[in-house]
């Protein structure tokens, strides 16, 4: 059976792989996500809030918006449906230890701790719809 490429080999040809905005206020998660999904062939912008990350997005394009729900000022619930208002069509998972808080504007739920090969696998599959 022929294996199906990932996202990255697709955009390896481009040299240039997916772009994530990453929004959380840890500084310490921002930087491991940063690495981790840096190593698996994405680009990843940072913020460090979400009215920052709201910002980034009104300048700039995203494939995919990775958030935390619980952030000071805008919140993750309001940070998805702010972005889904500009670009229905973007990707947007909510990454936190309080799923039970996640409302609808959000594509999947990922609950901390998690394994970086499990976000990267779900990344991918938002990716390619």
């Amino acid at each position: 059976m022929e294996r199906q490429p990932s996202i990255q080999t697709l955009h390896s040809a481009n040299c240039s792989g997916p772009v994530i905005l990453v929004a959380d206020d840890s500084n310490d998660l921002l930087g491991l996500l940063k690495l981790g999904l840096s190593c698996h062939g994405f680009r990843v912008v940072t913020a460090s809030n979400g009215q920052e990350a709201l910002a980034k997005f009104e300048i700039e394009h995203f494939d995919l918006l990775l958030t935390d729900l619980c952030m000071p000022g805008v919140d993750g619930n309001t940070l998805a449906r702010e972005v889904k208002k500009i670009n229905g069509n973007i990707p947007v998972i909510a990454l936190t230890a309080a799923p039970r808080l996640a409302d609808g504007a959000f594509d999947s739920v990922v609950i901390k701790p998690f394994r970086m090969s499990s976000l990267v696998n779900l990344i991918n599959d938002l990716l390619l719809r």
